[in-house]
């Protein structure tokens, strides 16, 4: 972040500097004039440091003398020349600490990752340990053990975006440049979008790490079967005792013998 905020406010404060000083060169009538301009510009200024790369060429023409000149091709190859040195010098000014952020969009997700299956193995262990696997139990190790999943996409995403929009401005400065050098029309600008496959395949990742562990299954208790024996309806009985005591059960007399 530290990296994003410094590099961008330096960008700023180059074009506006740039800005100034190409206002004022159009205004320029001679090489006098030339001269106090370019010594009284900012060190940053990319066109104040091509103005005095062509003026230092033009000078060293002097005493090269006609014969050098041609053998290194002409008055103007020698100057496109020393133009295309400073050019080059600040391309490779302006890609500092892209390399920084190439290698935290790529990396920071997996170190984190790898933080976060490291953190769930010891999650585990202790969950394991206790014997105690329900939801409130696994929830909270594996949560604490996400954090460091979002810290790494925390520092990868915003590296990411800032990377490609750092190649981009730097592609449009080197295009003015080149525009500056050549008095062309300086080129069109260029999107260049670049999907986050390592992220996207980082948080699918973490789904199939998370989602059995936070799945979870609900304990039912199903009837048992009953020791007792099955009480059946009972069917009907006809039971009738005469005046004379004669016991009928179901129209068959009973022995009185039966009888307690």
């Amino acid at each position: 972040w530290y990296l994003i905020f410094t590099k961008t406010f330096a960008n700023w404060l180059e074009a506006k500097h740039a800005k100034a000083f190409l206002a004022k060169f159009r205004d320029v009538d001679s090489l006098e004039q030339l001269n106090h301009l370019v010594s009284h510009s900012k060190s940053d200024n990319a066109f104040a440091n091509l103005a005095k790369e062509g003026m230092n060429a033009l000078r060293s023409a002097g005493s090269f003398g006609s014969q050098k000149l041609a053998v290194a091709g002409g008055m103007s190859e020698f100057m496109t020349r020393a133009i295309r040195n400073g050019i080059d010098q600040e391309s490779a000014r302006s890609e500092n600490g892209l390399t920084i952020l190439a290698s935290a969009g790529s990396a920071s997700p997996y170190i984190g990752l790898f933080g976060t299956v490291w953190a769930i193995y010891h999650a585990l262990v202790n969950i394991g340990l206790s014997g105690q696997g329900t939801l409130d139990k696994v929830a909270g190790p594996v949560g604490e053990a996400l954090i460091m999943t979002a810290i790494g996409l925390a520092v990868a995403i915003p590296a990411v975006f800032a990377y490609n929009a750092f190649n981009r401005r730097n592609r449009m400065w080197l295009a003015k440049l080149d525009a500056f050098n050549s008095n062309q029309p300086q080129a069109k600008a260029e999107i260049n979008v670049v999907p986050l496959v390592d992220v996207m395949l980082v948080l699918l990742v973490i789904f199939i790490i998370t989602a059995p562990l936070l799945t979870h299954s609900v304990k039912i208790d199903l009837p048992k079967e009953s020791n007792m024996p099955n009480i059946t309806k009972p069917e009907y009985v006809d039971l009738a005792v005469k005046e004379d005591g004669t016991l009928y059960w179901n129209g068959e007399i009973v022995p009185k013998e039966s009888l307690p």
